[in-house]
């Protein structure tokens, strides 16, 4: 998780609740360094699925610093070609470097046509195990998330299933009591706020103090669980 640099706005607001639900020393320590072939693999894992096998093949890397803590996709990367990323160093500075992946990972293809608006039947999608080539540098939805959801647009039989084509079930309902974390050096702070915003995991919603009445922004993790933002 992020560590949180503006205490007064998150971390002071969560300290005002009248019982924070746990507070737990982090042992984590300083974010960890690795290569860039890991910084990349790990980034490729992290934006489509836990179960993704990332092979990284050719890796050119516009510096010379050896660790990263993190690789960031250009957003408009796609698989079957070379991605570009953005390695952010230890220090926090960034590094350009270009990289060929070969990604296998379980995916959800059409077996038979969904019309724009249908709810889309157990019988109509499948889970595969295969490359992913042609496709955005995206989330993959799994089986879970696509049954029963309707679609956003017309579907046909062979297609892998985005984020995009499905109303997405979503984790958090606007209004919903949520289970907020943050890390305040080596505390962690739980607390209970208001979502502001609904929505899936991964996204990005506004929560409320139910005391202070001041909003933060935070990411979701899970049904009812949001990890607060902050600015790097």
């Amino acid at each position: 998780m992020n560590r949180l640099r503006s205490l007064p706005l998150v971390i002071a607001g969560l300290m005002t609740l009248a019982a924070p639900m746990s507070a737990r020393p982090d042992h984590a320590g300083e974010p960890e360094l690795v290569t860039a072939t890991e910084a990349v693999r790990r980034a490729i894992v992290a934006r489509t699925n836990a179960d993704a096998e990332v092979t990284v093949g050719t890796l050119d890397v516009k510096g010379d610093a050896p660790l990263f803590r993190e690789a960031r996709p250009d957003p408009s990367g796609r698989f079957g070609r070379p991605i570009r990323f953005t390695l952010i160093t230890g220090a926090g500075g960034g590094i350009p470097a270009t990289a060929t992946v070969r990604v296998i990972a379980d995916h959800v293809v059409l077996r038979q046509p969904v019309a724009r608006g249908a709810a889309v039947p157990a019988d109509a999608v499948q889970t595969l195990r295969a490359e992913l080539t042609g496709m955005p540098l995206t989330r993959l939805p799994a089986m879970k998330d696509i049954v029963g959801a309707r679609a956003l647009r017309p579907m046909v039989a062979g297609e892998i299933v985005l984020p995009s084509f499905v109303a997405a079930h979503r984790a958090v309902e606007a209004g919903a009591r949520v289970t907020v974390v943050a890390l305040a050096g080596a505390v962690e702070v739980t607390a209970e706020f208001i979502a502001v915003d609904g929505g899936a995991v991964g996204d990005t919603i506004r929560i409320r103090n139910p005391q202070t009445k001041k909003f933060v922004r935070g990411r979701i993790l899970k049904s009812g669980l949001v990890e607060v933002l902050y600015e790097r």
